[in-house]
């Protein structure tokens, strides 16, 4: 007989209670640009490499020949690396507001803000974030596998159809965020906070030791949890398709 998986859940067991040290995740340290100076338009670029340095950016950025872009306390404004596919990126202490980092590298991010951010087919893979806050950004269609995450905090963000396969995830947040599609397989986890999740869409829980759920997130992932204890499914949907 076929069981049945309502969308309300009855629990005859005792839950254990679980009350956390709070905040259960550190927050971002981050230290913002002091009082950089507009920018005087010139990008000196010597072997593909460029920096800018304590300067304002507004509008846009020609990049050139360079391929290697360091940002460092920087204040960017309306900026797209997006005509620029595949250049890398790596920015410290600094602040970017409705920029577009689509199909660029992010290599490091370092005690940064990043506000209104579109990163759709950014590469992430194996780069270094730390001490970042992620404000109303989107992720859409890229891999953060291999990559170390360590206190960072996204804050209503919409996460969708992310890869963070074999990474290593510590004091992470996900205030009012949206995570739709998103795999942790193979993931190190600790101090990883989805309680504040406005969605909790995870591919798999396999990785899942090492962050904190509230109960009533339990039901959102409970086809994967069944399916990560080894349980068969029968689905009417998949007897019908058979016929």
């Amino acid at each position: 007989m076929a069981s049945v998986f309502s969308s309300q859940l009855c629990l005859t067991c005792d839950v254990p209670a679980v009350l956390p040290k709070e905040p259960y995740s550190k927050p971002p340290q981050i230290r913002p640009p002091d009082d950089p100076i507009e920018w005087d338009g010139t990008l000196e670029v010597e072997g593909g490499v460029a920096e800018l340095r304590d300067v304002r950016v507004s509008n846009e950025l020609a990049l050139g020949e360079c391929l290697e872009l360091h940002l460092i306390d920087c204040q960017i404004d309306s900026v797209s690396f997006a005509d620029s596919p595949g250049v890398e990126l790596r920015i410290e202490r600094s602040m970017l507001a409705t920029c577009d980092l689509s199909q660029a590298k992010v290599s490091t991010l370092i005690s940064s803000v990043v506000a209104g951010g579109k990163f759709v087919g950014t590469d992430l893979s194996g780069s270094d974030i730390i001490d970042v806050e992620f404000r109303g950004s989107t992720f859409r269609y890229l891999s953060f596998s291999m990559a170390e995450l360590t206190r960072v905090a996204f804050v209503d963000c919409d996460l969708n159809e992310l890869d963070l396969y074999d990474s290593a995830l510590t004091d992470i947040s996900f205030e009012g965020t949206c995570l739709v599609e998103v795999s942790i397989d193979r993931c190190k986890l600790k101090q990883v906070d989805f309680r504040g999740a406005e969605q909790l869409g995870l591919t798999s829980t396999n990785s899942m030791r090492g962050s904190i759920i509230l109960e009533g997130q339990v039901l959102a992932l409970a086809f994967q949890f069944a399916i990560a204890s080894g349980v068969d499914i029968e689905s009417p949907q998949a007897e019908a398709s058979s016929r």
